[in-house]
C-alpha cells in the first residue's frame, strides 16, 4: 500500500493587498495616510516580487524573508500567510508551516488550496484527525476536487478509519475511474475493513488497467492469502517478483507463505533472496534466522540474528531471540547478556508477555 500523499502542488498568484479605509479622518490626517499607505503597498509589491524569484530559484530562505517582511507590513493578507506557509513546508518546517496555514485560513476561510495545504501540513506531522478536517473542510468547499479527496482518503487510512476512506476512495474513483493508485487504495481499504472479496475484485480491475505493475500483484497476493486461497497467492507473488525483482518484501511475503505450506528449503532461498536485494530488510534477517534456528543451524542463525540487532538494535524479539539462539549454543554469558537487554527494552515498551518470556529463559540459563 501506498504511504505517500498524493502530491500537492500550490501556486502562490494574485498576492495583493487591499488598503485600509480611511474616509472620516482629517483631511490632512487622510493625506498622509494615503502617503503611507502608499509607500507601504509599493513596498509590499516590491517584496513579493522578491519573494517570487527567490522561489523561482528555490531559494525558499530567502523567499520566506521577504514574503514575512511583506507580511508585516499587510498583516491580514491572506495569500501572503500562504507563502510563508508554502516556503516553510518546502524547508520541511511543518509546525510553523501550519500556523502560517492556520492564519490564512482564519483570513479566508473559503480558499480550497489553503485548507489542501494545512491538511498536507498536518498530516506530515502525524496529525491525522486535524488533517482529516482540514481536507474535509476543502471537500465541503470543492466536493470534485481530487486532491482535498485524496489527501483525505491518504490521512482516513492513516487514522484506520477504513470505512471513511472506502467513501472517499468511491467518490474519487467517480471522478478518476481508470486511475490505478485510487483503485489500489480502495482495494486496501477494502482489504483492513475485512472485505476481502471485494478487495479481490477490485485489485483485479486495477492489474486490467495496468498488467506491468509489480505492486498490484503482491497486493493481489497478499488479498488471496488473506482469503486464504494459498496457490492463488503464490501464483500472484511469482508474478510481482517477474515485474519486479527488486523488492525485499515480496520475497519476504513469499518467503513467509512457502513457509506455511511446508517448504522451508524454497522459504530460505527467499528469505536469502529478500536480503540480496534489500540489505536492511530487518523481517527478512529475522524470519531467516527463526527457520535457520528451527532446523538446528545454530551457527547460521545466529549470524541472522546479529545482523537483525545491527538493523534495529532496540528490538526486543530479535534481542530474545539471538539471547535463545546462544544458549542453545551453551554461550551463557552472551546468552544472559542478550536476554537482559530484551528483558529491559520489553518493560520499557510494557510488552508484559515479552518481559514475562525473557526471565523465564534468564531462570533457565542460571539453573543449566
Amino acid at each position: 500500500m501506498h504511504r505517500r500523499i498524493l502530491a500537492i502542488v500550490i501556486s502562490w498568484v494574485g498576492l495583493s493587498w487591499v488598503v485600509p479605509a480611511t474616509s472620516g479622518l482629517a483631511a490632512p490626517v487622510v493625506q498622509v495616510a494615503q502617503a503611507n499607505a502608499n509607500v507601504s503597498q509599493s513596498r509590499v509589491r516590491e517584496l513579493i516580487r522578491q519573494g517570487r524569484q527567490r522561489a523561482a530559484l528555490r531559494d525558499w530562505v530567502g523567499a520566506l524573508t521577504a514574503y514575512q517582511e511583506a507580511a508585516g507590513l499587510a498583516p491580514d493578507n491572506a495569500a501572503l500567510q500562504g507563502a510563508i506557509g508554502f516556503n516553510l513546508a518546502q524547508q520541511r518546517n511543518f509546525q510553523a508551516a501550519t500556523m502560517a496555514y492556520r492564519r490564512a485560513v482564519e483570513l479566508d476561510g473559503k480558499n480550497v488550496a489553503f485548507q489542501i495545504a494545512l491538511g498536507y501540513s498536518l498530516a506530515q506531522l502525524a496529525d491525522f484527525s486535524g488533517a482529516a478536517t482540514a481536507y474535509q473542510q476543502a471537500v465541503q468547499l470543492a466536493p470534485r476536487n481530487p486532491r482535498a479527496l485524496g489527501g483525505l482518503g491518504y490521512v482516513q487510512m492513516q487514522a484506520k478509519d477504513y470505512a471513511g476512506a472506502v467513501t472517499t476512495y468511491r467518490r474519487l474513483l467517480a471522478l478518476s475511474p481508470r486511475d490505478v493508485s485510487v483503485i489500489q487504495g480502495l482495494a486496501y481499504a477494502l482489504l483492513e475493513q475485512g472485505q476481502v472479496d471485494a478487495a479481490i475484485t477490485t485489485y483485479r480491475q486495477a492489474a486490467a488497467l495496468a498488467p506491468n505493475n509489480g505492486d498490484i500483484q503482491y497486493n493481489l497476493g497478499q488479498a488471496f492469502v488473506r482469503q486464504g486461497k494459498q496457490d492463488e497467492g503464490l501464483a500472484a507473488y511469482r508474478r510481482a517478483i517477474a515485474l519486479n525483482s527488486r523488492r525485499g518484501e515480496v520475497y519476504f511475503a513469499l518467503g513467509n507463505l512457502l513457509q506455511a505450506r511446508g517448504d522451508s528449503a524454497a522459504a530460505l532461498d527467499a528469505y536469502r533472496r529478500a536480503i540480496s536485494v534489500q540489505r536492511d530488510h530487518l523481517e527478512s534477517h529475522f524470519a531467516l534466522g527463526r527457520l535457520l534456528q528451527a532446523q538446528g543451524d545454530l551457527a547460521a542463525a545466529i549470524v541472522a540474528f546479529r545482523q537483525a540487532t545491527a538493523l534495529s538494535p532496540d528490538d526486543a524479539d530479535v534481542r530474545y531471540q539471538l539471547g535463545v539462539a546462544l544458549a542453545q549454543q551453551r554461550r551463557t554469558a552472551e546468552a544472559a547478556s542478550q536476554l537482559e537487554r530484551a528483558l529491559t527494552l520489553y518493560t520499557a515498551q510494557g510488552n508484559s508477555e515479552g518481559a514475562t518470556r525473557a526471565q523465564q529463559e534468564l531462570r533457565r540459563l542460571r539453573a543449566s
